[in-house]
């Protein structure tokens, strides 16, 4: 019987190119595959020029804002969700909203 090699991207090229039956096949079959395909890699967003930290905005724009400081939303550092969440300050009530089909984050005071 002859060997063959199946690579991440062999999989993903296949996955790229098929039909939707075979795109569930392949999904079934390797989702670990599939699944980072799925997350985002948050490392990359930068609004402020020094993101160290995870920090998205600066003190100065958060406060202008009215937010205490900039640690009120920032990529999240470390653990599972490393680069692939966001980090909310409990400082703030957090919730999500719907509004016209699209989901909103909005935070409050306590």
């Amino acid at each position: 019987m002859k060997k063959l090699e199946i690579t991440e991207e062999n999989l993903q090229k296949a996955h790229e190119d098929g039909c939707s039956d075979v795109k569930k096949a392949l999904e079934n079959m390797f989702p670990e595959v599939f699944e980072s395909l799925k997350k985002f890699n948050l490392s990359k967003l930068k609004l402020r020029e020094d993101i160290s930290g995870g920090f998205i905005f600066t003190c100065e724009s958060s406060k202008e804002a009215g937010f205490s400081h900039e640690m009120f939303i920032k990529i999240r550092s470390g653990g599972k969700y490393d680069n692939k969440g966001f980090y909310l300050n409990d400082d703030y009530n957090w919730r999500i909203e719907e509004e016209k089909e699209s989901l909103c984050l909005i935070p409050t005071k306590k």
